[in-house]
């Protein structure tokens, strides 16, 4: 039964393979790692980047605090968590070292091999005389980046924060709540492009930045403790501060302020000793 099992999700691994681009998979190595389990208090990381024709390898690793000088070092398959297997991937200049690396290296992969990566199957082992079969190890899993989402103003952007797997592509929505418009992106990504995409190649984060929809351009901004205006008939007028004009983290004083034909003029409510950048936004 569990061979028929394992058939069928190397099937399945297999499928999901094809036609995939260039995809990045990392291992945690651990002595908890280990078939039966050790107390090690070593650590390694083990990265396997499958080239987008699914016929080729490069992999990296790197360990600390071993016990003892590494030996030897691997990748073995086809093996999940709690079951050991042979080497496929044997690593040529190892150190003898505690901690340390090899040399980048590269190897040929069949089809086979791909669908025991894909499905989890493939994992990283260090070896020593303390532990000849492995002080540490770690199974190979597709990598993962945390894209973290904002907004400053009032909208929303979908999808929000989230985890997605390394070489993706995350495209970005913003949309303004009514009355809003949305302005441009920053951080990670910058520009106006809506929707934007964003390749997650690490850890990222991105501000959607939204203000009042306008009939016209703001009006000039000022560094003062007041702003006048003319404020028009049939509109209303949004006063906003901000404490650092290159932050473009404005905020609201007051509520809408309904146009009356006339020079109006606004003071802070937060002292007039207080000086900070102004605008006034406008909106049917």
């Amino acid at each position: 039964m569990r061979k028929h099992c394992f058939a069928f999700a190397l099937a399945v691994a297999l499928s999901a393979a094809n036609g995939s681009a260039q995809t990045t998979f990392q291992a945690s190595l651990t002595g908890a790692g280990q078939t039966p389990a050790n107390a090690s208090t070593a650590t390694g990381v083990g990265t396997v980047v499958l080239n987008a024709a699914q016929n080729q390898i490069t992999v990296n690793l790197s360990w600390t605090g071993l016990s003892a000088p590494a030996s030897a070092a691997h990748i073995h398959g086809p093996g999940g968590v709690g079951t050991n297997a042979s080497v496929l991937f044997p690593f040529s200049g190892v150190p003898a070292a505690t901690s340390g690396a090899i040399p980048q290296q590269v190897f040929s992969i069949t089809a086979t091999q791909v669908g025991y990566l894909n499905a989890g199957y493939l994992y990283f082992n260090v070896h020593n005389s303390t532990f000849p079969g492995g002080e540490i190890r770690g199974q190979a899993l597709p990598a993962t980046y945390n894209l973290m989402v904002t907004t400053n103003g009032n909208g929303s952007i979908s999808p929000g924060s989230g985890t997605y797997t390394a070489g993706s592509n995350v495209v970005l929505t913003a949309t303004p709540n009514p009355g809003y418009a949305f302005t441009n992106w920053s951080g990670a990504v910058t520009g106006t492009n809506n929707p934007i995409s964003v390749s997650m190649t690490g850890d990222k984060a991105v501000t959607g930045n939204f203000v009042f929809a306008t009939n016209s351009v703001p009006a000039s901004i000022a560094l003062a403790a007041q702003i006048g205006w003319f404020a028009t008939t049939n509109f209303h007028y949004q006063v906003q501060a901000a404490d650092v004009l290159n932050s473009n983290v404005w905020f609201d004083l007051g509520g809408p302020i309904a146009g009356n034909n006339a020079t109006n003029f606004s003071y802070d409510p937060f002292g007039t000793n207080q000086k900070r950048f102004y605008r006034v936004m406008t909106r049917p």
